[in-house]
């Protein structure tokens, strides 16, 4: 299984990786992506507020990018971070334009364009980062009771009635305590972006 862990920047050398990309070097687009995909990830958590649309945007915008650095070099490769992050941006606006107005043409044609013939790997690895940021954010909690609810509801995909036997919690409790432990993992994630040295 392949490590999703940032790649470090002393261990990065982004010229030789986007030349590797340009010459069709499979290796170099998963470095890529493991560089910075937990970064940009965790900023479009930030801005959604909805993990799973993030997790597409994150996908999509990796692909696009992929796709234009394979015909096209960048002329500073320093630029690539800013280059991934415009890229998510202006699909995340683009989703959220098309949400308001619904028949607005949307770039939907240009990334099905963009992906790869053989996008599992991508795809993998976006859900293998997804599910370690996510669960990684949970075990930081410091309530058990929070800890288990989050894992429970969302990672194990229990019943909210079976929690709430588990936890001896009346039904109707268990909502507020639902959304607060959902707030703290949103605060977690603003704190980790900010400070996120990787992104």
């Amino acid at each position: 299984m392949l490590s999703i862990d940032p790649i470090s920047a002393d261990d990065f050398d982004v010229a030789s990786v986007l030349q590797a990309i340009a010459a069709g070097t499979p290796k170099a687009e998963t470095a890529l992506v493991r560089r910075y995909s937990r970064g940009l990830l965790l900023m479009l958590t930030q801005r959604c507020g909805d993990i799973d649309l993030a997790g597409d945007l994150h996908q999509d915008a990796f692909m696009v990018v992929l796709a234009r650095l394979r015909k096209q070099p960048l002329d500073n490769p320093e630029q690539v971070k800013a280059f991934i992050h415009t890229t998510a941006v202006n699909l995340f606006i683009n989703h959220y334009r098309k949400e308001k107005r619904r028949n607005t043409f949307s770039d939907e044609d240009s990334v099905g364009q963009a992906v790869d013939p053989s996008p599992n790997q991508l795809k993998r690895l976006q859900q293998e980062d997804t599910a370690t940021l996510v669960r990684g954010l949970i075990a930081e909690l410091p309530k058990h009771r929070d800890r288990h609810i989050l894992w429970r509801y969302f990672i194990d995909d229990i019943e909210k009635s079976e929690i709430c036997m588990e936890l001896d919690l009346p039904s109707e409790h268990f909502d507020r305590v639902l959304y607060r432990a959902k707030q703290r993992i949103r605060q977690k994630m603003d704190l980790q972006v900010r400070d996120s040295g990787s992104w």
